[in-house]
């Protein structure tokens, strides 16, 4: 169960923004999941988060993010699109500290680990065509000793993607 200071609320598709602080002192998640897909940068969304909020509440960010290295973030960002179209990029953690700090918040703290990504399940979860699928595959083949490493691509194409979590206040 979620703990009660921490609120998780989806607007309607037709509802395209919250009144300003509705949500006051909870951290949110204020994204339609179809708008989301449709945003090519997270500043909207992270205006969005925090227009809601009052000074000083908290926010919690959680998202895939590049590794840094150009070796690295080009390696998952040539995967991310053949895996999923729509996608645009998947953002370093400066990035993400510097755009948080354009909209307002202070980062208080963060952390990054890698989670391991079941391969046959993710390309399923989005549907990846099989042409793409298996151009990914042979990315992951072609890649360098060192991609392969950071990435710990196992033989079924299963690996570890960078994940992010950023603590914040609305400043």
């Amino acid at each position: 169960p979620r703990p009660p200071h921490i609120g998780h609320t989806a607007p309607q598709r037709h509802c395209r923004a919250f009144a300003p602080q509705l949500l006051g002192d909870q951290v949110v998640r204020a994204e339609h999941p179809d708008e989301l897909a449709q945003q090519r940068v997270p500043r909207d969304r992270l205006r969005q988060a925090r227009r809601v909020l009052k000074s000083g509440a908290p926010a919690i960010f959680i998202d895939a993010c590049s590794p840094g290295p150009a070796l690295f973030d080009t390696h998952l960002q040539a995967v991310e699109l053949l895996r999923d179209t729509s996608h645009v990029r998947d953002y370093s953690v400066s990035e993400w500290m510097a755009a948080l700090h354009r909209v307002g918040f202070a980062v208080t703290s963060s952390r990054s680990w890698q989670l391991r990504m079941d391969f046959p399940a993710w390309t399923a979860r989005m549907r990846t065509p099989a042409d793409n699928v298996k151009a990914i595959r042979a990315l992951q083949a072609a890649a360098s000793a060192e991609t392969r490493a950071h990435f710990a691509i196992e033989p079924d194409g299963s690996f570890l993607l960078d994940i992010t979590l950023i603590e914040a206040a609305a400043a």
